[in-house]
């Protein structure tokens, strides 16, 4: 594999994926990262922060060290 498409809540990364990914990244190979950091309410566009619900949370560290920071803010767009 050249790439990787790593997407959802983040919440399925352990320490172990969290190490797998990394491994990859290392090697010199790209990654698409898309993670939901918000839990929104279709009819009214309120959110709920998603975050860590365990200490195994980690691909969050795992961008940490690359300098990448995921926020809760929420952006949408209206026609």
């Amino acid at each position: 594999f050249d790439a990787i498409l790593v997407a959802g809540s983040g919440e399925h990364f352990g320490e172990q994926g969290a190490a797998k990914i990394d491994k990859f990244l290392r090697l010199g190979k790209s990654a698409t990262i898309l993670l939901d950091r918000v839990n929104v309410d279709p009819r009214s566009f309120n959110g709920q922060p998603l975050g860590p619900r365990s200490n195994t949370f980690k691909i969050y560290d795992l961008l940490d060290s690359y300098g990448i920071k995921i926020g809760v803010e929420l952006v949408a767009d209206a026609p």
